[in-house]
């Protein structure tokens, strides 16, 4: 018996019909095609009991039809022939939440930067074009295209939800503007930062 069947054994029995070999329980269960993106890593597995899951897939009892929200590692230990299935769903759904998230984000976000583009010289105007259209295709800002950003809007006294706009530090040069910025500019931005973002900061 392996350690996850040790873990999650006693609950499908309670949820089962079958109750002596395990293959036979684990096949009563089925995928519903239903998943969560709960977008951060804050629910559990109401199998296995894992926390700080971000992912949610419902399995239910083929003969019983009891159901439970799983997470990816109690998912795919059920059924391997699922995981094709799983991964489709889950693609399609990441794109749905993704463009919710979107939407939202820019109906915060681009009012103050339009009011920011017609106060600008013609110029600047196109700085600030090539800005936002790296953040569109990106889905997020560069550290140094952020704090030109944030300057540019204290300048114009324009108001603005600074902490919804997302910053990306994945590439190189994403790093080396990070880890060059002046402490003043690091401060402004540090409250668009993730918790992730922030501590491999500290760490560096």
């Amino acid at each position: 018996m392996n350690a996850w069947e040790e873990k999650v054994r006693q609950k499908l029995i309670a949820t089962s019909v079958n109750d002596a070999d395990f293959n036979q329980l684990r096949k009563e269960w089925r995928f519903t095609g239903n998943y969560k993106d709960h977008g951060k890593a804050k629910a559990s597995c109401e199998l296995c009991g894992n926390t700080g899951l971000r992912h949610h897939y419902l399995i239910a009892n083929k003969q019983t039809g009891e159901a439970l929200w799983v997470g990816s590692q109690c998912i795919l230990n059920f059924d391997e022939s699922i995981y094709g299935e799983v991964k489709k769903v889950r693609r399609t759904k990441q794109k749905e939440f993704q463009k919710q998230i979107d939407g939202d984000l820019l109906d915060k976000i681009m009012p103050p930067i339009v009011a920011l583009y017609d106060r600008l010289p013609r110029d600047r105007q196109r700085n600030l074009h090539w800005v936002v259209g790296k953040f569109r295709r990106r889905s997020g800002f560069s550290p140094a295209d952020l704090t030109k950003v944030f300057n540019a809007l204290e300048r114009e006294e324009i108001k603005y939800p600074k902490e919804s706009f997302p910053v990306i530090i994945r590439s190189k040069q994403d790093k080396i503007e990070m880890l060059g910025l002046r402490k003043n500019d690091l401060q402004s931005i540090w409250v668009c930062l993730t918790e992730e973002q922030r501590k491999n900061i500290l760490k560096a």
